[in-house]
């Protein structure tokens, strides 16, 4: 998994300190920010994968996909950065709009911003998780029989 943290201290703690969290090689991975007002995180991201497969596990769902990929990498690798490659950056390039209103918010009412910013990690981190096993099925799909 990759980590990558951000702390800015211009902002608000809550907004400003940001976990950016790859669940597994990041070559096939998405980072999601969770916040540091989030006070919650999908339960996909609660479940350990390392005692057995489960479907419950984000890391089971990225790292499902991510070995499938490295069977064939020249050919899987640009079905993955088909899908992961676009959600990144619109997740990097929409992060400073989000933050700003976050702020603005946070000016306003901090509950409800702490609330936003768990809504938003939430999101993104089933949003993440749906399409790693979706791609997951695709690639069995797309290359089956072609190992």
């Amino acid at each position: 998994y990759g980590t990558i943290i951000q702390s800015r201290d211009w902002l608000p703690d809550m907004i400003g300190g940001v976990e950016w969290l790859a669940m597994d090689n990041i070559a096939t991975s998405i980072y999601i920010p969770v916040y540091a007002g989030a006070v919650d995180l999908p339960e996909f991201y609660k479940t350990p994968g390392r005692d057995g497969f489960t479907y419950k596990s984000s890391w089971w769902a990225v790292n499902r996909m991510s070995t499938l990929a490295a069977q064939r990498w020249g050919d899987m690798h640009k079905d993955v950065d088909a899908v992961f490659v676009p959600m990144q950056k619109e997740l990097f390039d929409n992060a400073p709009a989000f933050e700003k209103e976050m702020l603005e918010l946070y000016k306003k009412n901090p509950k409800q911003a702490q609330e936003k910013l768990t809504e938003y990690t939430l999101f993104w981190g089933n949003k993440v998780v749906d399409e790693a096993w979706q791609l997951g099925n695709d690639l069995w799909t797309k290359y089956d029989e072609k190992f």
